[in-house]
C-alpha cells in the first residue's frame, strides 16, 4: 500500500511540476515590413551602420543587397552583398521600392 501511495504522489508531484513549469519561448518568424527593391541601412550591435542597400532576396534571417551607390564600392567588389538580419540591431528604411 505504501508503495502504491507513494508513485501516486510522485505521479501528482511530476503533473504539478510540469503544469507550473515556464512556458516554452518560440521563436517569431523573421517577416519584415520590406519587399525586395527596398533600400535600407543596417545597425549593428558594434555601433558599425552598414551603407544603405537594394534588397534583392531574403534568405531566412539574411538579406543579398545590392550596394545602390557603387561609386563608393571597393574596385573588384562583388556585386551583391549579405546580411545578417538576425544580429543587426535597426533596420531603417531608407526608400521604398518603386
Amino acid at each position: 500500500m505504501n508503495r502504491l501511495l507513494s508513485i501516486s504522489l510522485l505521479a501528482v508531484a511530476v503533473l504539478v511540476g510540469y503544469s507550473i513549469r515556464e512556458p516554452r519561448v518560440s521563436a517569431q518568424p523573421s517577416s519584415l515590413p520590406y519587399s525586395v527593391g527596398d533600400s535600407v541601412r543596417l545597425e549593428y550591435a558594434d555601433g558599425t551602420t552598414r551603407p544603405v542597400c537594394v534588397i534583392e532576396q531574403f534568405y531566412d534571417s539574411f538579406v543579398s543587397c545590392k550596394v545602390s551607390s557603387p561609386t563608393f564600392a571597393a574596385p573588384g567588389a562583388p556585386p551583391k552583398i549579405v546580411y545578417n538580419l538576425g544580429t543587426a540591431i535597426s533596420v531603417q528604411l531608407v526608400k521604398k521600392a518603386d
